[in-house]
């Protein structure tokens, strides 16, 4: 689509000041000129000369192109040493995971799923085998921020216990970031 600053009107304008320009210059044709080459310069005349005040329009091609892309869920999942120091810590250990590795096949029909492990740091990995010795809730806020952010983030999932014993508090972070 070709859009202009200026009314559309103008447009006739312009294919006027050509032909006046050309019809100026081609009154009389001359008696040992060729016809043909007569009229044919004529006609690239007024096409140059209405093509260069069209250009004086500032003319605009828009070009819209439109795909559709699943929204993007992150699942991250707690994977230090407190998850299975309670007294569900045969559930955390062998259904817990099997849990999040079918509710992640559930989301991936409609949404784009990456699953993010963390302990001290964070990896885009599924499996868990809670080993971590520290919980650094802000790390995994970071992340995601560094690398989602622009990116079509329909939801965070944080599957953790809550505990954490190192960076900085995870409501603070949640409080200062842009998903």
């Amino acid at each position: 689509m070709i859009t202009t600053e200026y009314p559309i009107w103008l447009v006739l304008v312009c294919l006027l000041a050509g032909l006046g320009y050309a019809f100026l210059l081609y009154q009389k044709p001359k008696q040992d000129v060729n016809k043909i080459i007569y009229y044919g310069l004529f006609v690239m005349r007024f096409l140059v000369v209405s093509f260069l005040c069209l250009f004086l329009l500032n003319p605009l091609i828009k070009n819209t192109t439109t795909y559709t892309e699943k929204p993007i869920v992150i699942i991250a999942a707690d994977n230090s040493a407190s998850i299975i120091k309670n007294k569900d810590s045969v559930f955390y250990k062998n259904e817990f995971p099997v849990l999040l590795h079918k509710f992640s096949e559930a989301l991936s029909d409609k949404y784009e799923v990456h699953f993010l492990k963390f302990a001290g740091d964070v990896k885009q990995d599924d499996t868990l085998n809670f080993l971590g010795k520290e919980t650094n809730l802000s790390n995994v806020f970071a992340e995601v921020q560094n690398n989602f952010e622009g990116k079509n983030v329909g939801a965070v999932v944080l599957a953790t216990d809550g505990l954490y014993n190192t960076g900085s508090n995870p409501m603070s972070e949640v409080g200062n970031s842009n998903y």
